[in-house]
């Protein structure tokens, strides 16, 4: 099965994510939301940064998190209820 993502970097990239702020998410917000601007607008290469940044505004602006197109299932390396990550 092909998960979205890469199947390597994906799985670190959560852990760390998780081992640095999963621990501290009060009771009544336990778990950190994680995304991709790529499944959104495309994937921009050397424009990546300025996407996400796009994307963070938006959020922020907004009050809400876009959620990822077409996911379906999880990359089983990745822990989302061990780490304390949700998927948007």
């Amino acid at each position: 099965m092909k998960w979205p993502g890469t199947p390597v970097g994906d799985p670190r990239e959560c852990s760390a994510i998780g081992a640095t702020f999963g621990q501290c998410r009060p009771p009544e917000q336990p778990n950190i939301v994680v995304g991709s601007v790529k499944t959104n607008i495309g994937h921009l290469e050397a424009a990546a940064g300025l996407a996400g940044l796009i994307k963070a505004v938006y959020c922020v602006e907004k009050g809400q998190i876009p959620p990822n197109l077409l996911f379906k299932t999880c990359n089983p390396r990745i822990d989302l209820e061990g780490w304390k990550l949700k998927v948007s």
